[in-house]
């Protein structure tokens, strides 16, 4: 959350949307570049530059939502939200907790996988599997 406790900016505080044909004749998105063949494919932006609302959508989400300005001219759109590196960190800790068994899990996984095919080789005596040793897969 950010420290200023502001909202997360929605396309519909900053961009207007396109209404006439006219409006987008000869435009496409700055982001992605495609013409736009609808209205709908466009909205307009408090500078007055037109945009895809998927793009924009991900421009203003982009970086913890660092991105606050029009891509062209830099008019601002909306005002910066300002991060405190603790909630970074708490984050990046959160993470590292959920991943720091993951080697543990694996190890155990290998394990089953050469048990399940000992059972296979036990159920059917023609065939034998290996299991490679380090990567777990099976060799005939």
């Amino acid at each position: 959350m950010a420290s200023n406790d502001a909202p997360p900016t929605h396309i519909s505080h900053i961009a207007r949307p396109v209404v006439s044909p006219d409006e987008i004749k000869d435009e496409h998105c700055p982001i992605c570049l495609e013409d736009f063949a609808t209205p709908q494919q466009a909205v307009r932006l408090v500078c007055g530059h037109l945009i895809d609302p998927e793009c924009l959508d991900t421009w203003i989400k982009s970086l913890s939502g660092q991105y606050n300005t029009c891509i062209l001219c830099r008019t601002e759109l909306f005002p910066k939200r300002h991060y405190e590196p603790s909630e970074f960190m708490r984050e990046y800790t959160r993470v590292l907790d959920t991943t720091s068994t993951l080697p543990l899990e694996i190890d155990m996984l290998r394990s089953d996988l050469e048990e399940l095919a000992e059972l296979l080789c036990d159920l059917v005596p023609n065939r034998s599997a290996n299991v490679v040793p380090g990567d777990g897969t099976l060799s005939p």
